[in-house]
């Protein structure tokens, strides 16, 4: 099921301050402590279908989040590193466990 209306607003407005805030950023660790990712984070599961949706639009650092919020990692070892494989492996659960469509 889709997240409700107002989750949906909030998460929006957090990923574009993220973005705004750290697009001068390259270190993930940076990028992943900020505040407005830790409160995306804080969502809980109902903002996976958002950032998976997020993710397929705008292949970016949200592979911390997900792992955060699912314990889990699809990535191969050898594709850590490579946003476009990453991006493709996280997509590629999310629509296996009904995330994406």
């Amino acid at each position: 099921p889709r997240p409700p209306r107002d989750l949906i607003i909030e998460f929006e407005a957090l990923a574009a301050q993220w973005r705004e805030e750290t697009a001068h950023l390259s270190a993930v660790s940076a990028i992943s402590m900020h505040p407005a990712y830790q409160q995306i984070i804080g969502m809980g599961a109902q903002a996976i279908p958002l950032i998976l949706e997020r993710l397929s639009r705008e292949p970016t650092h949200w592979f911390w989040a997900l792992r955060v919020l699912t314990g889990l990692n699809p990535v191969p070892a050898e594709d850590d590193g490579e946003i476009r494989k990453m991006t493709d492996a996280w997509l590629a659960w999310g629509r296996a466990e009904g995330y994406v469509t």
